[in-house]
């Protein structure tokens, strides 16, 4: 049973004022580290550690780019190894 149901029960019991509901029970973990919601949407890890991202430039505007390049931009692509360390960081539990 968890610490907040014990703490529940307790309270109904009548053996805790209600203010024991509203704490908190203090772990001596270490902190989480908060992950990057913009990143964790545009890129992927592989198995080997690569980062995957997306092509930019298919969102609109696509009258003037030939079938070919629209083609091509539909297709994944690694991050540069320059920044991948900075996405790693952003996305750490990915």
């Amino acid at each position: 049973m968890s610490f907040e149901r014990k703490v529940l029960n307790r309270y109904i019991a009548g053996l805790f004022p209600c203010e024991v509901i509203y704490q908190r029970r203090r772990k001596e973990d270490m902190p989480k580290i908060k992950t990057h919601s913009g990143a964790k949407k545009r890129f992927k890890l592989t198995k080997s550690g690569k980062v995957k991202r997306a092509h930019a430039y298919k969102n609109h505007i696509l009258n003037k780019k030939s079938t070919k390049r629209k083609r091509g931009l539909r297709k994944g692509a690694y991050a540069d190894v320059t920044n991948e360390a900075a996405i790693k960081q952003m996305i750490p539990y990915k």
